[in-house]
């Protein structure tokens, strides 16, 4: 729907069940080269996990919940 170009004509990205460094590249190839004038949409469709401290955290394909810092993509 966001890329039909009579509702509201974005350029999609999809990234289905990546594991999180395909994830993490996937978000920082999407932003890069933003201007602050650009309108973006980063829309998640995913689990979002809390850390023992409270942190939010994206889950990918590969998330160990005991190892989030290091599989999964801080919301930060």
């Amino acid at each position: 729907m966001l890329a039909d170009p009579d509702v509201a004509a974005f350029t999609v990205t999809s990234l289905t069940d990546q594991p999180e460094p395909a994830v993490r590249r996937g978000i920082a190839r999407f932003l890069a080269g933003r201007g602050a004038g650009d309108l973006v949409l980063v829309y998640l469709s995913c689990h979002g996990l809390l850390d023992a401290r409270g942190r939010l955290f994206f889950a990918a394909a590969d998330t160990v919940k005991a190892e989030l810092a290091a599989t999964a993509v801080e919301a930060g």
